[in-house]
């Protein structure tokens, strides 16, 4: 995470944690490599607060960044852009990255390049929370690609037929009847509780006659 100030940074950093993101602690030759080209009150702890210098830097133990940038007198005195920085002109980035661009006048921005787009937030809880949607789906694609088991006493000729018959009767569709609903389900082989279909009082006594008092039944 680098910024231009620290207050921004230790927002930022606040703004991970809330998202789930693990802001990590650096390893001394990650710390002592900014520090050897950083101007003097700068910060190489995570989160880095480099000023208004902002150097360039790849490691391991990084994966990815969010880059703070908050207007500073020096780059509105030599007209300088920061976020042009953000933006390779070829190539791809060796780490994903998004920004956050407080005095931008809109939530969310793309800075175009000539090989890439970067996201440019208004506030870092937009932009850490971007980070930790694409972390999650990272680790969804990561993960290993499901099989699909062997269904048996599944009938689905059975089941489109009956689909097809409800359709032919019911052109612009509708709701499945209870009789409909029961015969599907045993199409596709799910277990039901025993039933039956009665129109009236009679029928409701003979199918309770033959059902003999079985526990369990509708």
């Amino acid at each position: 995470m680098v910024s231009s100030a620290s207050d921004a940074a230790v927002l930022a950093a606040d703004a991970c944690a809330e998202a789930g993101l693990t802001v990590p602690e650096l390893p001394g030759p990650l710390i002592a490599d900014p520090l050897a080209v950083l101007p003097p009150g700068a910060r190489a702890v995570n989160p880095v607060d480099t000023t208004a210098t902002v150097p360039g830097t790849r490691h391991g133990a990084v994966d990815a960044v969010l880059v703070t940038l908050i207007p500073t007198a020096l780059s509105a005195a030599t007209g300088d852009d920061p976020a042009r920085a953000l933006v390779p002109p070829s190539g791809t980035r060796p780490r994903p990255i998004a920004t956050v661009l407080l005095d931008q006048d809109v939530p969310l921005q793309l800075l175009q390049g000539g090989a890439a787009a970067v996201p440019a937030y208004a506030d870092p809880t937009s932009a850490t929370r971007a980070l930790a949607h694409a972390v999650s789906s990272a680790h969804r694609h990561a993960e290993p690609l499901g099989t699909a088991p062997a269904l048996e006493d599944i009938d689905s000729e059975a089941a489109a037929a009956l689909v097809a018959d409800f359709l032919a009767h019911n052109p612009e569709g509708g709701w499945a009847g209870p009789q409909l609903c029961g015969a599907l389900l045993d199409a596709y082989g799910t277990p039901q509780s025993p039933w039956e279909w009665a129109t009236d009082a009679d029928a409701a006594v003979a199918a309770a006659e033959r059902r003999g008092g079985e526990a369990g039944w509708h």
